[in-house]
């Protein structure tokens, strides 16, 4: 095998300074498919890089979404067009990759699940639109031409950052399914890399994936056999497990029979993977327990009969991995399923219902999540709101965009105690949640659609820290202020959050102060808080002379040392700027003289 020093290298020979997506090719590409080009990558209409931040982050957002979107609309021709201007002769292999994501597993990140959307490919556009922007990372970070499915199959693993191993791993499985001598070249490069023969591959994410991903028995029983030969290599290990939610169904299967077969949930990187496959949280867990779950999937995904009785039945356990069982193949099918489970007597198997259906992720759950908040059991309704009490909720919007969510909210704010609360855990200790109004309050902000930002300022006290400057932005952002709008904003200006007051003074240096709303701000001058004191300083010092005088006499004859030193702040700045300076200079010196100390 290739020398790391050897390798490195040879790479750094094949690398390029400048890693510019936006190549002459991309520039060259017609209006209509520059545009969504520009976009994918986060460019201006010119073609410029643009900053996501966090004022930008949901326009750009949309707008990537739409320009995802627009790709998978394209014409084959208008694809093939695009994809060349990014890789030239890889052109149609990455177009058969993302024709074959269509009806892989849909969900990215940490927390995914292995469910599939066969009928609606729109469901993996995320997915695709990741494993995209990393192969275009990947050619542009090399001289043109050098990067090739065959080489990318060898040289993934000496890559590093510069590679994302999984999307590597998709292309090649995508590359092998469609057969011929050089999916078969594939085939062979990731398994010799696999079994150390090849003098430059090696194991990695990319070859587990590939190879699971693929519908080549061959490859899945090499998985198994180095799953199985892995003993203390916890590291490889882990890197064939974290790969096996998106392999082939059957592979998964198989593999499934494996882990219990061999009691391989003695392994904590077993269990750690069941969790993400099967959306539980064990911690501590018996080899007994694991291989009774996996005999319980296996039996729902071989038989619908056995599944069918089991979302029949009142344990809410079975019925929870019964409807996993269904999402595995068709995450839309499962969607009903669990919706009439909503109005079930049974509280857990609600519960586990709702569960499901954030795990989801799809927009298509969010009328019936929606509904499941108005359940009179705040655990299911708090479920429903958040998703998962043990993970992020990455299919939150669903719910959000449902119609009246709103109000829904409102009404689950309003059944919470004022003060934190444990609630028991259901079915799972792992699932045991708060009611916090805190919480609830923050998903009134996300909420707000087209309401005033205003309907807010009732629940302001129980919004968090990083959702008040939120709300902040969206009180200076109205065209008029009304008196609510103006205390509201004054009360920020001396919020216990750094960034609610960042908002707030940003939004006062755009507005004239009121006769009253420079004493609320003197108030604030008590405290030591650099950020705070040079707010309210920049606030006070922009009124006019004579009301900025005013503000450092009243602070000069504070009792508070902490006031008293803002005032003579604003007499030095005000003197440094040529305003009342010889007033300045004459206060200054009437304090001095008549106080001994500060």
């Amino acid at each position: 095998m290739l020398s790391l020093e050897l390798a490195k290298k040879q790479i750094d020979a094949w690398r390029v300074e400048d890693e510019d997506c936006v190549s002459p090719r991309v520039k060259k590409l017609s209006p209509k498919l520059r545009t969504i080009a520009y976009s994918l990558l986060d460019r201006d209409a010119k073609g410029n890089a643009v900053t996501v931040s966090m004022e930008n982050y949901e326009e750009r957002n949309r707008a990537r979404n739409d320009a995802i979107r627009h790709v998978d609309k394209l014409s084959a021709k208008e694809r093939l067009t695009l994809f060349a201007a990014w890789f030239g002769d890889m052109a149609r292999d990455v177009e058969t990759g993302w024709q074959f994501l269509k009806t892989s597993t849909y969900q990215p990140g940490d927390a995914r699940r292995s469910f599939r959307a066969p009928n609606n490919p729109e469901a993996t556009l995320t997915m695709r639109d990741w494993w995209l922007r990393q192969l275009i990372r990947i050619v542009n970070s090399f001289r043109w031409g050098i990067v090739t499915p065959a080489w990318l199959a060898a040289w993934t693993p000496h890559l590093g950052y510069l590679a994302d191993q999984d999307s590597v791993g998709r292309l090649l499985a995508a590359l092998i399914d469609a057969g011929g001598p050089r999916g078969d070249e594939l085939f062979d490069i990731v398994c010799q890399s696999v079994r150390g023969e090849h003098e430059i591959g090696a194991m990695g994410r990319h070859v587990s994936r590939a190879l699971l991903m693929a519908s080549r028995p061959e490859g899945w029983e090499l998985m198994e056999k180095t799953l199985l030969a892995a003993q203390r290599q916890e590291g490889l290990r882990q890197v064939i497990l974290e790969t096996v939610d998106e392999a082939h169904p059957e592979a998964f299967r198989r593999m499934l029979r494996l882990v219990r077969d061999h009691d391989l949930a003695r392994f904590s990187a077993v269990v750690r993977a069941a969790n993400v496959w099967f959306g539980l949280a064990w911690d501590s867990v018996s080899v007994r327990t694991v291989n009774a779950t996996i005999d319980q999937v296996i039996g729902y995904l071989d038989d619908p009969k056995l599944r069918e009785k089991a979302l029949r039945g009142d344990a809410p356990e079975g019925v929870f991995l019964a409807l996993w069982s269904l999402a595995y193949d068709d995450a839309m099918a499962s969607i009903p399923v669990a919706e009439k489970l909503l109005k079930h007597e049974n509280v857990e198997i609600r519960f586990v219902a709702v569960l499901h259906l954030s795990q989801v992720c799809l927009p298509e759950t969010g009328s019936a999540r929606a509904a499941a908040m108005n359940d009179e059991d705040p655990r299911v309704a708090l479920c429903a709101l958040q998703g998962s009490p043990f993970e992020e909720d990455e299919g939150s919007a669903a719910v959000e965009t449902a119609d009246g969510h709103f109000e829904r909210v409102e009404r689950l704010f309003q059944r919470l105690p004022a003060k934190s609360t444990k609630l028991k855990p259901l079915v799972w200790p792992w699932t045991e949640q708060k009611a916090s109004r805190e919480v609830v309050a923050s998903h009134l902000v996300r909420a707000l659609g087209n309401r005033p930002p205003t309907a807010l300022l009732p629940y302001l006290p129980s919004i968090n820290t990083h959702h008040r400057a939120e709300v902040a932005k969206l009180l200076a952002q109205q065209k008029k202020w009304d008196r609510v709008t103006r205390e509201a904003i004054l009360r920020l200006a001396g919020d216990a959050s750094s960034d609610a007051r960042e908002a707030a003074y940003e939004a006062l240096g755009k507005v004239k102060l009121k006769p009253g709303e420079s004493e609320i701000l003197e108030c604030y001058l008590t405290r030591k808080t650099n950020d705070l004191r040079q707010g309210v300083l920049g606030a006070l010092l922009r009124q006019t002379d004579a009301l900025a005088m005013a503000s450092a006499e009243r602070l000069l004859e504070s009792k508070n040392v902490l006031q008293r030193l803002a005032g003579l702040e604003i007499l030095r700045q005000l003197a440094q700027a040529n305003r009342c300076r010889p007033a300045c200079q004459h206060r200054a010196g009437v304090y001095r003289n008549d106080r001994k100390r500060l």
